[in-house]
């Protein structure tokens, strides 16, 4: 994402540029200004959108650390999908006890290393993931008691 938005530094401006001297249809003074306008507004544009993605997080090494913790969390959910349905197979006689039991040692402890690389990964985040979560508990503690246009 990172690349596409460089690429998008570089071209989105210089197209509304061309559109804007395109449109003026005067060379001169007039269309110059256009240009240039037009480019100003590309790369306003494009540190928009930058700055909209670096604080969703999908920029950025902290955007690196929350799409692994969405992949690892996506894993262990499928991991635990797959539990379940050892169960319904097991109730609709389409396996075994023991076949059942065998694969559900095998999920068990991927669930279970897929979930201690989920909390290392969390830890990544120090202080900062530390500083939010307390932010967002004392932000949520203040709407329940009411106090939400205070500090």
């Amino acid at each position: 994402m990172d690349r596409a938005l460089r690429i998008a530094e570089l071209v989105l401006p210089l197209v509304l540029a061309g559109a804007a001297a395109v449109m003026t249809g005067e060379p001169g003074v007039a269309m110059a200004l256009a240009a240039l306008a037009a480019a100003l507004l590309g790369w306003s544009l494009v540190l928009t959108v930058r700055g909209v993605l670096t604080m969703a997080g999908a920029l950025s090494a902290g955007g690196d650390l929350a799409r692994r913790v969405r992949q690892l969390e996506r894993d262990r959910l499928a991991l635990l999908r797959a539990v379940k349905e050892i169960e319904l197979d097991v109730a609709l006689l389409r396996l075994s006890p023991e076949e059942a039991q065998a694969l559900r040692e095998s999920f068990d402890g991927q669930a279970a290393r897929v979930q201690r690389e989920l909390d290392e990964v969390r830890q990544q985040g120090g202080p900062v993931a530390a500083a939010i979560d307390r932010e967002i508990e004392r932000r949520l503690g203040r709407a329940e008691t009411g106090e939400e246009g205070a500090g």
